[in-house]
C-alpha cells in the first residue's frame, strides 16, 4: 500500500513539473496585435539641443499580469529592428508603459526607446516598433509610418 502511495505521489509531482513550463510559456510574452500608433515630435532643450521623441500606443494580446511585469517591458522604435536583437547599453528616450484604461483591450502608451539620438525625421518615414525585455527584442516587429504628433 505504501508503494502505491509513493508511486501516485511521484506521478503527481512529475505531472505538475511537466505543466509548469506550459503555464510559464502561455503567460511568458505578450504579443503586439494590429498596427501600433506611432507619432514623433522634435523637441529643443538647452541641455540636449534638438532631438526627436517617439510616442507609441500599442495593443497587446493580453494585459500584463502585474505592475512588475509591466515595468519589465519597454517599446523600442528604429528604422530597422530584428527579433532577438540585443540592445546597446546606451539608448535614448523611453518611458515606462502606461495602461490606457478607457480603450477596449490591453492598450499601452509610452515614449519609445531609440537606438540612437536623432535631430529630425523625414516626412513619411517608415520605422519598426517592438517590445523589449532585458535589453533584448522579444516580440514580433511591426512596421509603421511615423506621424507628426502634437507638442
Amino acid at each position: 500500500m505504501t508503494r502505491i502511495r509513493t508511486v501516485t505521489f511521484l506521478t503527481t509531482i512529475a505531472l505538475a513539473a511537466a505543466l509548469v513550463p506550459v503555464a510559464e510559456a502561455s503567460a511568458a510574452l505578450p504579443r503586439l496585435i494590429g498596427t501600433p500608433i506611432v507619432t514623433y515630435s522634435v523637441e529643443t532643450s538647452a541641455y540636449a539641443g534638438r532631438f526627436v521623441t517617439i510616442g507609441a500606443e500599442v495593443r497587446l494580446d493580453r494585459p500584463f499580469a502585474n505592475p512588475r511585469e509591466q515595468r519589465a517591458y519597454t517599446i523600442v522604435a528604429a528604422p530597422r529592428l530584428r527579433r532577438g536583437q540585443v540592445l546597446a547599453d546606451a539608448l535614448f528616450g523611453g518611458t515606462a508603459l502606461g495602461r490606457l484604461p478607457r480603450r477596449a483591450g490591453a492598450w499601452y502608451r509610452a515614449e519609445a526607446v531609440q537606438l540612437r539620438q536623432r535631430r529630425s525625421v523625414p516626412r513619411g518615414a517608415r520605422w519598426q516598433v517592438a517590445l523589449a525585455r532585458s535589453n533584448r527584442i522579444v516580440s514580433a516587429i511591426k512596421t509603421v509610418t511615423l506621424r507628426r504628433g502634437r507638442r
